[in-house]
């Protein structure tokens, strides 16, 4: 089972709406494999490759601490009112 297969397997297994989740990886095939079961991406700069090389991957999200992941997936207290 490759990765793409994989995501796909737990998706499915665990029942989850892609419109809710989001992915999180440092390689362009983590991209490519998110993006093909729909997910969108938060690339992380502090793994195996450059900001730019993760954004012409098609990453949906770039996150270089991750601090920054946390203000993707929580929602901000001015969103609550």
């Amino acid at each position: 089972m490759n990765k793409t297969e994989m995501i796909s397997y737990l998706m499915k297994k665990e029942k989850i709406n892609t419109a809710e989740a989001l992915y999180a990886g440092d390689t362009v095939t983590d991209i490519e494999c998110a993006h093909a079961n729909g997910l969108k991406v938060a690339a992380v700069t502090y793994g195996y490759n450059t900001k730019e090389r993760l954004l012409k991957a098609g990453a949906d999200f770039i996150i270089d601490k991750f601090r920054g992941l946390l203000e993707i997936v929580l929602p901000k207290e001015r969103d609550r009112k």
